[in-house]
């Protein structure tokens, strides 16, 4: 969906970043299946293709921070959901296991939902 203003895009990424932080919330009532499931897609989508992560933020996490697996895991599942909600037809197209994982586990969460609620 194009967004034509700066100040749309800004929205947008402000409410971007607002579903990664709500998915933070949620993390810690995910079960360990669902993690380690999360885990496995994450190695199964990794193609020489493209990046292994979702974001550069997630890259970031694990080259420069030098964050432990988990940490790196969970905040590549919350920039997934991120771009789920500002960027539906990237993920779809580049990540779509991750994509389907979304849709499963946070059936609550609307695809391109941020920048929808910028353009209506």
């Amino acid at each position: 969906i194009p967004l034509e203003s700066e100040d749309d895009k800004i929205r947008v990424y402000l409410l971007g970043t607002i579903a990664h932080e709500i998915i933070h919330r949620y993390q810690p009532s995910l079960s360990i299946e669902t993690i380690n499931k999360y885990d496995s897609i994450v190695e199964e989508e990794n193609i020489p293709e493209r990046k292994k992560y979702v974001s550069e933020y997630v890259v970031k996490h694990h080259e420069i921070y030098g964050n432990d697996k988990n940490t790196v895991l969970l905040e590549d599942m919350s920039e997934a959901v991120r771009i789920y909600v500002t960027n539906y037809s990237y993920l779809k197209k580049n990540y779509p296991y991750r994509l389907e994982f979304i849709e499963e586990t946070f059936p609550f969460i609307k695809k391109d939902g941020a920048t929808e609620s910028i353009l209506n």
